[in-house]
């Protein structure tokens, strides 16, 4: 969703994700991409749009059919290498998963539905209480995502120091 509304249908960026990085605890969920200057404001707008849509919109089939097999299909590539099946069984042995686990791997993708999607959003996205990191010329960004009252803004710099 984001990559379509960002790069597809607004032109702001070449390309626009979002991911919940897998941990034995919880883990961090990001959503990011590189905007045009002079659309930083815009497409944040656009940003928590779509992240506040997936918590309270279902999804529509098409969309979630195309996602499950977006990554079924997708599913035997993360095999192809060494590393990549290395990879792989490591993630089995950092989280405790059975060595069967991979047999049913797109089974249980394909099983997600659209209420599973929007109560797992409801549950971990909380566009309400986001940090949100904006890196950009602060002359030609700054005016803009003031105005757009998403929460206190804080400038760093390099070294992750307050300006003040």
């Amino acid at each position: 969703r984001l990559n379509q509304n960002l790069r597809e249908t607004h032109g702001y960026t070449y390309g626009a994700n979002s991911s919940f990085a897998m941990r034995r605890m919880a883990g961090p969920f990001t959503a990011g991409a590189s905007v045009q200057s002079a659309k930083t404001d815009s497409a944040l707008i656009e940003f928590m749009r779509e992240l506040r849509r997936i918590r309270d919109e279902t999804v529509p089939a098409t969309e979630i059919d195309k996602a499950k097999a977006y990554i079924a299909l997708g599913f035997p590539g993360n095999f192809e290498t060494t590393g990549g099946a290395a990879a792989q069984f490591r993630d089995l042995l950092t989280y405790g998963l059975p060595l069967t686990f991979y047999a049913t791997y797109v089974q249980r993708v394909n099983a997600v539905t659209a209420a599973d999607v929007q109560r797992v959003a409801r549950a971990y996205l909380d566009p309400d209480h986001f940090a949100i990191v904006i890196v950009g010329d602060r002359t030609q960004i700054e005016a803009g995502l003031r105005a757009l009252n998403e929460g206190p803004i804080s400038i760093r710099d390099l070294w992750g120091q307050e300006v003040r």
